[in-house]
């Protein structure tokens, strides 16, 4: 069970990592260009509001 618990952290921990690294490249590239930093304000702001509509999903069902 411990085991199965280290391999759910190992892959969470690799998409949360992998999720920072591509918003810092987008950013990076979002710099010099208006169309990918539209692209990277509106992904947040969905991001943003996906999450915060999860948690209260969570919290309604869970509570």
């Amino acid at each position: 069970m411990n085991e199965k618990k280290r391999e759910t952290w190992k892959l969470w921990d690799a998409m949360f990592t992998s999720g920072i690294l591509s918003l810092l490249k987008d950013g990076e590239e979002a710099q010099t260009d208006d169309k990918k930093f539209r692209q990277l304000v509106w992904q947040l702001l969905f991001g943003v509001i996906f999450t915060f509509l999860l948690f209260i999903i969570l919290a309604i069902f869970f509570y």
